[in-house]
């Protein structure tokens, strides 16, 4: 035990600066928590705290006493005061972070403050000598239980954010950007980086990164852990084992590379691999600003925070896989038929509106029937490869190139003159004319293909008219000899097609008086229907589908929501069957937020067009105004016109 000063010393000292003391002359008057305080002698002295300390005796190894004047000076340090250079004699108190303190006991108020892992006392001010004592006890277990506290609610935050950015997003790029975010702000870092492996390789992408330059990130936006360790990141995704090192200059890597592209000063670093089952999905990257003593101690939570990103980042890359599935054909990556129909038809939207021109081509690999039956599948398979690769060459970043079916393409020109979509449908066919592919048997083949065009508004004004007509101007370039550019000149009228949706077949589904309120707003539609259809290209089958929904749509959510056998009857009738994907989404939002999640264009057209039909006739379109998330903003905007039809 170190000689701090004899209980006698401090009763003296206590005595001498005016402090008051009652019928013990031991204790200090008008404060309310006793404590013992102890020297190596036994002898004790009790002493009333304003607040309750966490031990009820002390040993005077753990105890000071500092004296200041009205002027803050320090007159008296005793004990462990003496061995804080801010608490020696000479020193004043308004000069430290204990001056609110002093300056509340100078007018006669009691409390205390815990500083600099001390716990501050403060006793009476003494008119007679103009002094204030402050009892100083040393509270290393306080102030560990404080930080202890502290990590544990900087834990709970850093969970509860991390949880709410994953939950929020489904996609891989945004939520790794909020996941970032949210680490280096709740945690106060420096820098922070995420890699996401690449599918079906061993490369890493940067895809979310906080306070790193550009200039640094450039460096580390690829990663190849198998071909070559550059950085820290790479030897962590290798080795499968986390890194941490106080200093980032204390390995060559991180000293060369994380040392210099750090916006703050950095200090230690924790680098963790994120792994699901046997795969590694991904590295976090968590740097410390300089001087952070707190870091290594939340490397636990570092852990936690990459297990639970491991998780979402595997959760999002099966989720935009299946997207990619159901958008991109499997064998080329480009954008399959379903993909391309949904595209032109959005086009074809945003041209009626803003007045615009636009392209469209049918690409054909000439004889390519032949060439795969006599090379194989396989050499097929990559001559269907590199014809997309010459495509994708020639076009746009926001034109859209797509499998049409076998051996066909389309090519969606947005804003694009005839002339200019001729003149790309050249370049394309040239650079087709370029690939060579070595056969099965060694042979060198040339490959061809013939482009057919067609011009939105001049050839159709309507998405399968577009399609027919570059269809049909590549059959002429295919029958004037193949390799070469044909376009279709003059208006192209669809054939017409019969209607074969029939609005009667609902009325069995329904009681005397639901058919008799669903005539009344199909009359009420009609008018809307109409012009939304032609503003939409709807087909008559499609518009008399929406009409259909306002019939039924009533009766199936009452039943769906009262009747569980009767709605399951219901579904099963032949009658609703092409209405079932319409009726399934009823209740869906534009903006995600419906009880299926489906978002924007994912819920099907004749939802969305009925949804705001629906509106209009019913309540006048009040809903349109006031709730903008549940709407089609494009259907909404055709129809805000049409105010008569309400």
């Amino acid at each position: 035990m170190r000689d701090q000063g004899s209980i006698q010393e401090l009763a003296e000292l206590l005595s001498a600066y005016g402090v008051h003391l009652g019928e013990d002359p031991s204790q200090i008057h008008g404060l309310g928590f006793p404590v013992v305080v102890e020297d190596s002698l036994g002898q004790t002295l009790s002493i009333v705290l304003p607040e309750p300390a966490l031990a009820p005796v002390l040993a005077t190894d753990r105890v000071g006493l500092v004296v200041a004047d009205a002027s803050g000076f320090i007159r008296v340090s005793w004990g462990i005061a003496r061995y804080r250079n801010y608490l020696l004699v000479g020193e004043n108190l308004l000069d430290t972070e204990l001056a609110l303190l002093v300056e509340s006991g100078f007018r006669g108020n009691s409390g205390s403050v815990l500083f600099d892992r001390i716990r501050f006392y403060i006793g009476e001010f003494c008119e007679r000598t103009q002094t204030l004592a402050i009892l100083v006890v040393e509270a290393e277990n306080e102030s560990r239980a404080l930080a202890e506290a502290e990590k544990v609610g900087r834990s709970a935050e850093l969970m509860r954010k991390l949880g709410a950015a994953l939950t929020m997003h489904q996609n891989l790029h945004p939520l790794a950007l909020a996941a970032v975010h949210e680490l280096s702000s709740v945690c106060e870092l420096a820098a922070c980086l995420l890699w996401v492996t690449e599918p079906g390789s061993n490369r890493m992408s940067l895809v979310g990164s906080v306070g790193a330059s550009r200039q640094g990130t450039s460096a580390v936006t690829q990663l190849d852990p198998e071909s070559e360790i550059t950085c820290m990141a790479e030897l962590v995704a290798m080795s499968r084992r986390e890194y941490v090192a106080k200093g980032l200059h204390e390995n060559v890597m991180t000293s060369q590379l994380e040392a210099r592209f750090c916006y703050l000063t950095p200090g230690a670093i924790g680098v963790f691999p994120m792994i699901v089952g046997e795969k590694v999905v991904g590295v976090l990257e968590v740097i410390a600003r300089e001087g952070d003593a707190s870091f290594i101690e939340q490397l636990d939570l570092f852990r936690t925070a990459s297990e639970h990103l491991a998780l979402a980042v595997n959760s999002s890359m099966l989720f935009e896989n299946f997207e990619r599935l159901a958008t991109n054909d499997p064998l080329t990556g480009i954008a399959n038929h379903r993909a391309m129909q949904e595209f032109l038809q959005r086009r074809v939207f945003e041209s009626l509106r803003n007045n615009t021109m636009m392209g469209v081509m049918m690409i054909d690999i000439d004889h390519f029937r032949s060439f795969n039956e006599e090379e194989g599948h396989d050499v097929g398979d990559q001559c269907l490869k590199k014809v997309v690769e010459a495509i994708q060459a020639c076009i746009r970043p926001y034109d859209l190139a797509a499998r049409y079916g076998g051996e066909e393409f389309t090519v969606i020109l947005p804003g694009t003159n005839p002339a200019a979509c001729e003149h790309v449908a050249e370049r394309i066919r040239e650079k087709i004319e370029q690939i060579s592919i070595v056969g099965s048997t060694g042979n060198i083949r040339q490959v061809t293909g013939s482009i057919g065009c067609a011009f939105f508004p001049n050839t159709s004004r309507d998405p399968h008219g577009l399609l027919k007509a570059a269809d049909k101007a590549l059959y002429e370039a295919k029958k004037a000899g193949r390799n070469r550019v044909a376009s279709f000149h003059g208006e192209f009228q669809l054939e017409h097609v019969p209607v074969t949706y029939d609005l009667t077949t609902l009325e069995i589904l329904l009681t005397e008086e639901e058919k008799q309120e669903g005539r009344r707003l199909r009359q009420l539609a009609e008018p809307l229907m109409r012009q939304l259809a032609e503003q939409l290209c709807l087909s008559k089958n499609q518009e008399l589908m929406v009409l259909g929904l306002l019939k039924v749509a009533p009766k199936y959510r009452r039943v769906r929501d009262e009747d569980l056998v009767a709605f399951q009857k219901l579904e099963k009738s032949p009658e609703l069957r092409v209405l079932l994907p319409a009726l399934h989404a009823l209740d869906e939002r534009y903006d995600g937020t419906g009880p299926k999640g489906l978002v924007a264009n994912k819920i099907p057209l004749l939802a969305r067009v009925y949804d705001v039909v629906q509106d209009i006739i019913l309540n006048n379109g009040a809903d349109l105004a006031h709730d903008h998330g549940r709407y089609d903003p494009h259907i909404v905007d055709l129809a805000a016109g049409f105010e008569e039809a309400a």
